[in-house]
């Protein structure tokens, strides 16, 4: 801890009492950061987590949950995560599931 050097005890206290303060003083504060987030915004820290303020408190984001990919039928919106093997070679190519694609096709 720092000295006052030069000042009494008394004059260090009499100084606090008035408002001047003879060190800096470095602290934390949680509700600092989050007082000017707004409802629904997103941040990054510096250690690469995402962040959503949502309901006045922070929320972590997971990676996990953001690779949802949605992948159906532009025909029958029919979802290939249930599809059968035939789905899995067509759906990449022509963005339809096999039946649709095979309806398609000219005789």
């Amino acid at each position: 801890m720092k000295r006052a050097t030069g000042k009494s005890n008394l004059n260090i206290v009499r100084d606090y009492v008035d408002g001047n303060r003879p060190f800096i003083q470095v602290g934390y504060d949680p509700n600092l950061n989050n007082s000017t987030r707004k409802e629904g915004e997103e941040w990054e820290d510096g250690q690469g987590n995402k962040w959503i303020w949502k309901n006045n408190t922070k929320r972590k984001v997971s990676k996990c949950g953001q690779i949802k990919i949605d992948q159906r039928c532009s025909i029958c919106n029919a979802d290939m995560k249930f599809g059968n093997y035939l789905d899995d070679r067509f759906y990449p190519k022509t963005g339809k599931c096999y039946d649709c694609t095979i309806s398609l096709t000219p005789n």
